[in-house]
């Protein structure tokens, strides 16, 4: 269980299309866009694009949707 020291909190920014199961069902997403998540900083991946710092992570790594 993180702790609140490894936690963050942010807001969603864009969503992918959902998680593509072994039969080729797909999940759709439960996050949208302008949702404010928690989650665990080390399971993110920090991406730069045009000198914007991004942090891109799975749904199932979100702790909780804290609010909108």
């Amino acid at each position: 269980i993180p702790t609140v020291d490894e936690s963050v909190k942010a807001r969603v920014i864009k969503v992918g299309s959902g998680k593509l199961t072994e039969d080729g069902t797909r999940i759709n997403p439960e996050v949208t866009v302008g949702d404010v998540v928690l989650f665990n900083v080390a399971s993110a991946v920090s991406v730069t694009i045009n000198k914007e710092v991004f942090l891109v992570i799975k749904e199932e790594d979100i702790i909780a949707v804290v609010g909108e």
